[in-house]
């Protein structure tokens, strides 16, 4: 066989030798077009769509009429809380998407061969949207979340988090935090306290309200101060010491325990060692 007829089916990134080098996803032209119908699905039907409807609008009506019929209804459903917020909230969806396919593109999170994960679905949550990827063989959770912050980035959002579906490791879950519904200053109720009946503590037995004193005003009991001592001064304290027939412990000293005039110590509260063990008690 002639070295002129011989052909080499291989990969461009193949000549580089032991590296892997390609700038964007490999695909055939048909596959890249359908890829580009189906990111692009929701759009495209909002065109049609609008378009099928002015040009039967316009047969029918003069084109000031079918403008208005046209906008009036989007003014309404704009208008009206609900419909606007499903409306802004699957927008964000759709913008997300795109924004997460570039983010990959651009941080490189595909297999060798050039290819993406594939895009599930999108929802809304309560706190931003969430994003259902399946993983292609050569890709894992952990080539997302190294990039979760990048995609955090470019979707304009607070953070960004990678779960893995506990049941599929090639399923993964992308949630978008746009924001914090507990960073508000509206006070949050439970709904574990509907149907529990209120009782007001501050009344006694008679229905009749206690006045409670000022927290700010109220000192802690000061000890019992004799009148008898000069400046009345408090109680002196004398210090009773075990008796000197016992032999004190080797292990612990023998204890001395401040008491005061009016108090004794029992002679029941002695240890073997002569020891006071009246705390013990």
């Amino acid at each position: 066989m002639s070295k002129r007829n011989s052909t080499t089916r291989a990969r461009r990134s193949a000549q580089a030798g032991s590296f892997e080098l390609f700038v964007h996803p490999q695909r055939s032209t048909p596959a890249r077009a359908l890829g580009l119908m189906w990111r692009l699905r929701v759009e495209i039907t909002l065109i049609i769509g609008v378009v099928l409807v002015w040009s039967w609008l316009t047969d029918r009506l003069p084109t000031w009429g079918a403008a208005l019929v046209l906008l009036g209804p989007l003014a309404v459903v704009l208008t009206i809380p609900a419909t606007r917020r499903y409306i802004v909230r699957h927008a964000w969806c759709t913008l997300t998407r795109h924004r997460v396919r570039s983010c990959l593109v651009q941080a490189r999170v595909m297999t060798h061969e050039g290819l993406l994960p594939l895009f599930v679905w999108t929802r809304p949550t309560p706190v931003g949207e969430r994003l259902w990827l399946h993983l292609r063989p050569g890709l894992s959770s952990r080539d997302l979340e190294v990039a979760a912050e990048k995609i955090a980035a470019a979707c304009w959002a607070r953070d960004a988090r990678v779960q893995v579906n506990p049941d599929r490791a090639s399923t993964v879950w992308i949630d978008v935090i746009r924001r914090d519904p507990l960073a508000g200053t509206d006070q949050i109720t439970s709904p574990l306290l509907h149907g529990v009946p209120v009782e007001d503590d501050s009344a006694d037995e008679d229905g009749q309200l206690l006045v409670l004193p000022d927290r700010t005003t109220v000192h802690p009991t000061a000890p019992p101060v004799d009148e008898s001592a000069p400046g009345g001064a408090p109680p002196p304290i004398h210090v009773v010491s075990a008796p000197t027939g016992t032999r004190p412990n080797k292990r612990t000293s023998p204890r001395t325990t401040p008491v005061t005039e009016d108090q004794s110590v029992a002679p029941g509260m002695r240890g073997r060692s002569g020891e006071d063990v009246s705390d013990y008690v």
